[in-house]
C-alpha cells in the first residue's frame, strides 16, 4: 500500500485487534511486575514479626503495645504528680490541674496567650 503523503492527516484507522493486543500486553506486564515485587518484598516486611503487631480481639498482649501504656503512664504520672527538676536551682514540677488553678487565681492567663 502506498500512502498519499499530500493528504496531510491518517487516511486509515487503527487496527482494534491491535490495540487489544496491546492493551492486554500492558496488563499482563503490570500484573507480572506486581507479582515479582510482591515475592521479593514479603521476606524484607518488618509488619510480619510478631512484636511489632498490636493485639487483636482477646489476644494477648504484644510488646509494642506494653511499650505504649508505660510510656503513656510515664507521661501522666509526669503530668499528674510532683517531683524535683533540679533540685539545687529548687524547681519543683506540680500537677498540672493545679498550676492551672495557682495561675488563675493569680489572673494570669491560661493556654498560648502569653504576656
Amino acid at each position: 500500500m502506498n500512502p498519499d503523503r499530500s493528504v496531510g492527516y491518517e487516511t486509515t484507522d487503527a487496527s482494534v485487534r491491535g490495540v487489544l493486543i496491546g492493551a492486554a500486553a500492558v496488563a499482563l506486564g503490570v500484573a507480572a511486575s506486581l507479582a515479582v515485587a510482591f515475592l521479593f518484598i514479603r521476606p524484607f516486611d518488618r509488619r510480619t514479626e510478631p512484636e511489632r503487631s498490636f493485639v487483636h480481639g482477646q489476644g494477648e498482649e504484644r510488646p509494642l503495645e506494653s511499650d505504649w501504656r508505660a510510656v503513656r503512664a510515664e507521661t501522666r504520672a509526669h503530668l499528674e504528680g510532683y517531683g524535683w527538676v533540679d533540685r539545687r536551682a529548687g524547681l519543683a514540677r506540680i500537677p498540672i490541674d493545679r498550676a492551672m488553678a495557682i495561675m488563675a487565681a493569680q489572673g494570669r492567663p491560661i493556654g498560648g496567650d502569653r504576656p
